[in-house]
């Protein structure tokens, strides 16, 4: 007897995946508005890597956007400052719109 799995429960290793890990320093103070009643809040997590070049310890800092949605986005805008150490967890997603005048997506 043998098994077959199921496409969707397969670990194959061309499966796509979007999962991200980042943890890092807050940026700028979360801010917090609410689109058709649904809260939404923004910041940037500035992620700092250090490495050693020679005699010499450098840093190269990443500032990445981060937006939450709903109940998790009202509560993080409310608990997080400027500064603050955090670990988030989610997926990238880009950025698209159509352009007002030509039409294209953007």
């Amino acid at each position: 007897m043998s098994t077959t799995p199921s496409p969707s429960t397969s670990s194959k290793p061309w499966n796509d995946r979007n999962h991200v890990e980042f943890e890092g320093r807050v940026g700028v103070k979360p801010e917090l508005r609410i689109t058709k009643n649904n809260p939404v809040a923004s910041t940037t997590l500035y992620v700092t890597n250090e490495y050693d070049s020679g005699n010499e310890r450098k840093k190269n800092t990443t500032r990445i956007p981060v937006i939450l949605y709903g109940e998790t986005g009202k509560a993080f805008a409310q608990a997080v400052g400027t500064g603050d150490r955090i670990k988030i967890e989610g997926k990238l997603q880009e950025n698209t719109w159509k352009d007002k005048d030509t039409q294209q997506n953007r």
